[in-house]
Protein backbone atom coordinates (compact mmCIF):
# COMPACT_ATOMS: atom_id res chain seq x y z
CA UNK A 1 0.00 0.00 0.00
CA UNK A 2 2.93 2.02 0.57
CA UNK A 3 4.17 1.67 -2.98
CA UNK A 4 0.59 4.01 -4.30
CA UNK A 5 0.72 6.97 -1.44
CA UNK A 6 4.33 7.46 -2.49
CA UNK A 7 3.15 7.81 -5.62
CA UNK A 8 0.82 10.90 -5.26
CA UNK A 9 3.71 13.28 -4.65
CA UNK A 10 6.89 11.57 -5.98
CA UNK A 11 5.44 11.36 -9.56
CA UNK A 12 6.89 14.33 -12.26
CA UNK A 13 4.04 16.89 -13.39
CA UNK A 14 4.05 15.75 -16.74
CA UNK A 15 3.67 11.64 -16.07
CA UNK A 16 -0.82 10.61 -15.62
CA UNK A 17 -0.33 9.03 -12.64
CA UNK A 18 -3.28 6.89 -13.26
CA UNK A 19 -0.76 4.37 -14.89
CA UNK A 20 0.84 3.47 -11.74
CA UNK A 21 -2.42 2.17 -10.14
CA UNK A 22 -3.24 -0.07 -13.63
CA UNK A 23 -2.03 -3.05 -11.60
CA UNK A 24 -3.90 -2.25 -7.87
CA UNK A 25 -7.22 -3.79 -6.80
CA UNK A 26 -10.57 -1.56 -5.80
CA UNK A 27 -9.75 -3.17 -1.98
CA UNK A 28 -6.02 -1.26 -2.51
CA UNK A 29 -8.08 1.57 -3.97
CA UNK A 30 -10.56 2.36 -1.24
CA UNK A 31 -7.66 1.63 1.70
CA UNK A 32 -5.99 4.75 -0.45
CA UNK A 33 -8.89 6.58 -1.13
CA UNK A 34 -9.60 7.05 2.67
CA UNK A 35 -6.44 8.23 3.46
CA UNK A 36 -7.01 11.35 1.11
CA UNK A 37 -7.75 14.85 1.78
CA UNK A 38 -9.93 16.74 0.50
CA UNK A 39 -9.74 20.46 0.93
CA UNK A 40 -12.90 22.80 2.36
CA UNK A 41 -11.96 25.28 -1.12
CA UNK A 42 -10.86 22.79 -3.44
CA UNK A 43 -12.99 21.56 -6.30
CA UNK A 44 -12.21 20.29 -9.78
CA UNK A 45 -12.47 23.09 -11.92
CA UNK A 46 -12.90 23.45 -16.37
CA UNK A 47 -11.87 20.50 -18.47
CA UNK A 48 -9.90 17.50 -16.86
CA UNK A 49 -8.88 14.90 -18.49
CA UNK A 50 -10.25 11.05 -16.86
CA UNK A 51 -8.60 8.04 -16.82
CA UNK A 52 -10.76 4.45 -15.97
CA UNK A 53 -9.35 1.62 -13.83
CA UNK A 54 -10.32 -1.21 -11.32
CA UNK A 55 -13.43 -1.54 -13.04
CA UNK A 56 -15.72 -4.01 -11.02
CA UNK A 57 -15.33 -7.82 -12.00
CA UNK A 58 -11.73 -7.22 -13.47
CA UNK A 59 -10.60 -8.38 -9.88
CA UNK A 60 -10.67 -11.54 -10.99
CA UNK A 61 -8.62 -11.24 -13.83
CA UNK A 62 -4.20 -11.51 -13.15
CA UNK A 63 -3.32 -8.19 -12.60
CA UNK A 64 -1.14 -8.01 -15.79
CA UNK A 65 -4.43 -8.47 -17.57
CA UNK A 66 -6.39 -6.09 -16.03
CA UNK A 67 -3.82 -3.46 -16.64
CA UNK A 68 -3.79 -4.42 -20.57
CA UNK A 69 -6.92 -3.57 -20.38
CA UNK A 70 -6.82 -0.17 -18.45
CA UNK A 71 -3.97 0.95 -21.27
CA UNK A 72 -6.59 -0.08 -24.19
CA UNK A 73 -9.38 2.13 -22.65
CA UNK A 74 -6.59 5.18 -22.33
CA UNK A 75 -6.96 4.82 -26.55
CA UNK A 76 -9.49 6.01 -28.93
CA UNK A 77 -11.61 2.78 -28.34
CA UNK A 78 -13.26 4.32 -24.89
CA UNK A 79 -15.60 7.50 -25.57
CA UNK A 80 -15.31 8.83 -22.01
CA UNK A 81 -12.43 11.91 -22.00
CA UNK A 82 -12.96 13.10 -18.63
CA UNK A 83 -15.43 15.70 -16.83
CA UNK A 84 -16.53 19.04 -17.24
CA UNK A 85 -16.27 21.36 -14.51
CA UNK A 86 -18.86 24.98 -14.09
CA UNK A 87 -19.22 25.91 -10.61
CA UNK A 88 -21.81 23.44 -8.47
CA UNK A 89 -22.27 21.30 -11.74
CA UNK A 90 -20.93 19.33 -14.57
CA UNK A 91 -20.90 16.83 -17.09
CA UNK A 92 -18.76 13.75 -18.66
CA UNK A 93 -17.03 14.40 -21.54
CA UNK A 94 -17.51 12.15 -24.31
CA UNK A 95 -15.39 11.66 -28.14
CA UNK A 96 -13.37 15.25 -27.64
CA UNK A 97 -11.12 16.33 -24.99
CA UNK A 98 -12.51 20.03 -25.87
CA UNK A 99 -15.73 18.84 -23.80
CA UNK A 100 -17.77 19.85 -26.78
CA UNK A 101 -19.98 16.46 -26.23
CA UNK A 102 -21.46 15.88 -22.69
CA UNK A 103 -23.70 13.56 -21.22
CA UNK A 104 -24.17 12.48 -17.48
CA UNK A 105 -24.41 15.62 -16.18
CA UNK A 106 -24.34 16.06 -11.94
CA UNK A 107 -24.40 18.27 -9.47
CA UNK A 108 -21.25 19.07 -7.31
CA UNK A 109 -21.16 19.51 -3.15
CA UNK A 110 -18.78 18.90 -0.83
CA UNK A 111 -20.37 16.16 1.77
CA UNK A 112 -18.40 13.95 4.52
CA UNK A 113 -18.24 10.74 5.06
CA UNK A 114 -19.76 8.10 7.51
CA UNK A 115 -15.83 9.12 9.47
CA UNK A 116 -16.47 12.88 9.00
CA UNK A 117 -13.89 13.04 6.15
CA UNK A 118 -14.80 15.52 3.47
CA UNK A 119 -15.01 14.31 -0.11
CA UNK A 120 -16.23 16.22 -3.41
CA UNK A 121 -19.73 14.79 -4.34
CA UNK A 122 -21.18 14.03 -8.19
CA UNK A 123 -24.53 13.74 -7.73
CA UNK A 124 -25.93 12.22 -10.88
CA UNK A 125 -30.06 12.86 -9.49
CA UNK A 126 -29.91 15.28 -11.92
CA UNK A 127 -32.61 16.99 -14.19
CA UNK A 128 -30.95 16.50 -17.39
CA UNK A 129 -30.29 12.30 -16.94
CA UNK A 130 -32.10 9.21 -17.71
CA UNK A 131 -33.41 7.36 -14.62
CA UNK A 132 -30.46 4.87 -15.44
CA UNK A 133 -27.72 7.39 -14.43
CA UNK A 134 -29.59 8.93 -11.27
CA UNK A 135 -28.84 6.49 -9.17
CA UNK A 136 -24.90 6.77 -9.60
CA UNK A 137 -23.00 9.39 -7.35
CA UNK A 138 -19.28 9.82 -7.93
CA UNK A 139 -16.79 10.81 -5.12
CA UNK A 140 -13.58 12.47 -5.35
CA UNK A 141 -10.56 13.19 -3.48
CA UNK A 142 -7.38 15.45 -3.86
CA UNK A 143 -4.48 13.09 -4.61
CA UNK A 144 -1.82 15.98 -5.29
CA UNK A 145 -2.12 19.44 -6.78
CA UNK A 146 -4.28 19.64 -9.61
CA UNK A 147 -5.02 15.78 -10.06
CA UNK A 148 -8.28 14.08 -8.14
CA UNK A 149 -8.57 10.07 -7.02
CA UNK A 150 -12.37 9.63 -7.95
CA UNK A 151 -14.57 6.51 -7.71
CA UNK A 152 -18.05 5.82 -9.33
CA UNK A 153 -20.61 4.24 -7.02
CA UNK A 154 -24.29 2.66 -7.33
CA UNK A 155 -26.83 3.66 -4.82
CA UNK A 156 -29.31 1.01 -3.93
CA UNK A 157 -31.42 -0.04 -1.11
CA UNK A 158 -28.53 -2.12 0.08
CA UNK A 159 -26.27 0.78 0.30
CA UNK A 160 -22.89 1.97 -1.60
CA UNK A 161 -20.95 -0.05 -3.87
CA UNK A 162 -18.02 0.75 -5.91
CA UNK A 163 -18.34 0.44 -9.67
CA UNK A 164 -14.94 1.64 -10.71
CA UNK A 165 -11.63 4.33 -10.11
CA UNK A 166 -10.69 6.95 -12.31
CA UNK A 167 -8.41 9.87 -12.22
CA UNK A 168 -9.35 13.31 -13.10
CA UNK A 169 -5.90 15.99 -14.53
CA UNK A 170 -7.03 19.21 -14.82
CA UNK A 171 -4.50 21.26 -17.41
CA UNK A 172 -4.01 18.50 -19.18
Amino acid sequence: MSKIISLSSGDSPDKHIAQSFFHHKQTELDELFDTLCCPEDAQPQGVTHGTLFAIKGFNALPRTAHAIVYRLLCTWINPWKGKKFDALQGANILFSKKGSTTFGYYHVAQMKDDKGRPFICLNYDHERNIALLKCIRGEARLLREGTWLARMRLKSRKGLSTLLYFTLEENV
